[in-house]
């Protein structure tokens, strides 16, 4: 149990230091005693070494009547072990050598990177030797991930089923989420339609790139914090993970919401109807669209244009309530992406924003209409 514990605090700092560049070096320091990078770090003769060992990369020596009191992790670099090391060795790439001399008190585990042993040397623990390319696929063939016959057969026979009831359960939702969105925020839902509206293209695009980094973020963030409790360090990874899922969701729906005003308006224009109430059309027309998709994806044959057709829906919708900074504003091409540097688009702020400046000018420059007028009276007089 105690290997198994060092193994995964040894993946996890291995992710970290991968992603977080250098920097990130110094963070695990209260957990191991030494980290080695570069260069060369020799334990010889009589030396004695009071900690954990992690090596990057360099060269580690650790001589004949050297002694290491706890664990060796290796993630890269050349290991030459001749003396003794009273914890584990957990090898996962690099190279690494016991000579004849070399005593390893815990267990040598090899998940990657190539080792050799002498035949005469000591090692009281278990040996293992698994290479990624084994024990990796050995986790997805378990039984935790598989399905016998019979279940599968039952719930492919409840499958129509259960997906017409979610679909009407995921409509009544989205519908009313959308008419909170519309009491709460109707100008910001405005906004949002009106980005999707004019720049559907852009929409996507921004869609698209959140996608592909989130691809990244949310597999690398799952398996980070599923480590740190293998380790006993602590859950808070997966509320924080809950909690960034739940706000993408939120602002998938506030873009969809505006996609249902889009289309709510359309239709009620087609029908000769002069309803004006955002809500209604908001509300009704997102929940009626989340509906038609899932059950029109009920058809085999229709299936994979339906799915294409809601991924690209919720992309423009995701898309566009970024790029409007969740309705603040109406995104026009060549306005910047960042929320610090946004320029203002909408005349309903223009206009007061120009009578202010023309209200500073004037107060800086201590002139009123009323020395204007005076002022033009005497040079006509003067001129006369």
């Amino acid at each position: 149990m105690r290997t198994f514990r060092i193994v995964a605090l040894s993946i996890t700092l291995a992710v970290v230091l991968f992603v977080m560049a250098p920097s990130a070096i110094a963070a695990p320091s209260d957990v191991y005693d030494r980290i080695i990078s570069s260069g060369t770090f020799h334990l010889e003769d009589g030396e004695l070494e009071d900690g954990t060992i992690v090596v990057t990369g360099g060269e580690v020596i650790i001589d004949d009547g050297a002694t290491l009191t706890e664990d060796l992790i290796v993630f890269g670099g050349t290991i030459k072990i001749g003396g003794t090391i009273a914890g584990d060795v957990i090898l996962f790439a690099g190279e690494l050598s016991c000579s004849r001399t070399a005593v390893v008190r815990g267990n040598f585990v090899a998940l990657g990177g190539d080792h050799s042993i002498n035949t005469k040397a000591q090692i009281d623990g278990d040996y293992v030797n698994k290479p990624a390319d084994e024990w990796i696929p050995e986790i997805f063939h378990s039984r935790a991930f598989a399905t016998t016959e019979p279940e599968l057969q039952q719930f492919t026979r409840w499958q129509p089923l259960i997906r017409m009831v979610t679909a009407v359960v995921g409509a009544v939702i989205v519908g009313l989420i959308a008419l909170f969105y519309t009491s709460v925020w109707p100008d910001e839902v405005e906004r949002v339609a009106g980005t999707i509206k004019e720049n559907p293209v852009s929409s996507m695009a921004a869609g698209l790139v959140s996608y592909f980094a989130l691809l990244f973020i949310i597999p690398l963030w799952i398996i980070i914090s599923a480590l740190l409790i293998l380790v006993c360090i602590g859950i808070f990874g997966f509320p924080l993970l809950a909690g960034f899922i739940i706000a993408l969701i939120l602002i998938a729906l506030f873009g969809w919401t505006g996609i249902g005003l889009i289309v709510g308006r359309w239709f009620w224009e087609q029908i000769g109807s002069e309803q004006d109430d955002i809500r209604l059309m908001a509300s009704a027309t997102s929940a009626v669209l989340w509906l038609l998709i899932g059950w029109l994806s009920l058809a085999s044959w229709i299936f994979a244009l339906v799915g294409l057709v809601a991924f690209l829906a919720v992309t423009i919708a995701f898309g566009g309530a970024l790029l409007s900074h969740m309705g603040r504003r109406v995104y026009q091409p060549g306005d910047p992406i960042f929320i610090g540097s946004q320029s203002i688009k909408d005349s309903d702020d223009l206009a007061p924003m120009a009578a202010k400046s023309i209200v500073s000018a004037e107060e800086g420059s201590g002139v009123s209409d009323d020395d204007d007028v005076g002022q033009g009276d005497e040079g006509t007089d003067s001129a006369i």
